[in-house]
């Protein structure tokens, strides 16, 4: 969010399109009675396009620079500062009934530069049952803009869930394992069920 500075957009609904700009100084919604903000100092601007073509189609790309901004709020001098510059882009296609999405990211800061993060995710649905999976791969120092993102992981997922009157199905499992290398890596599973016994009862 901007503390201060500028933004536009411009949409052109035949064409599925919309751009994006904003430039200006960073900073932080604080307060909940009395929203305020509070600057994170330094220099941030972005840029972005949105397309689709209505025929499953679609496609986004957005860039973001910043320099000398704050990871936090507080004494200006308590807080480490970061300059940045970040990418990413996503490819989409899908139709009624199945829809897959490749999306990359790559980051550069004054410590680290080149760190490129990928993940692909599909989901098809079958009647009363959704599928859905992915894999991905995010190397160590990702961020976006101040802003730092996962990381340091690569892996993948399978969910489904299926959902009638009655029954509401859903699990999944998860592989993570750390790109930096090691035995860190994980799985886990998860599952949920529910049946509607009548309109007052839920198991």
């Amino acid at each position: 969010i901007l503390s201060n500075g500028a933004t536009t957009e411009w949409r052109n609904p035949d064409h599925k399109l919309q751009v994006h700009a904003s430039a200006g100084q960073p900073g932080l919604l604080t307060g909940i009675y009395v929203p305020t903000f509070e600057d994170l100092g330094g220099r941030q601007a972005s840029a972005g396009v949105q397309w689709g073509n209505g025929g499953g189609w679609s496609a986004a790309l957005q860039a973001a620079d910043v320099a000398d901004v704050r990871f936090s709020i507080g004494r200006p001098d308590a807080a480490a500062e970061i300059s940045s510059q970040s990418w990413f882009g996503a490819v989409g296609w899908g139709t009624s009934g199945m829809h897959v999405q490749l999306n990359l990211v790559e980051s550069s800061t004054d410590e680290q530069s080149g760190q490129v993060g990928a993940w692909v995710d599909a989901a098809i649905r079958q009647g009363r049952t959704q599928h859905n999976f992915g894999v991905f791969h995010l190397e160590p120092g990702l961020v976006w803009g101040n802003l730092s993102l996962t990381s340091n992981l690569e892996g993948g997922y399978y969910r489904a869930s299926f959902q009638n009157r009655r029954w509401t199905l859903d699990g999944g499992v998860d592989y993570v394992s750390p790109v930096s290398g090691g035995d860190d890596s994980t799985i886990f599973g998860t599952g949920y069920g529910r049946y509607q016994v009548s309109n007052r009862l839920g198991i």
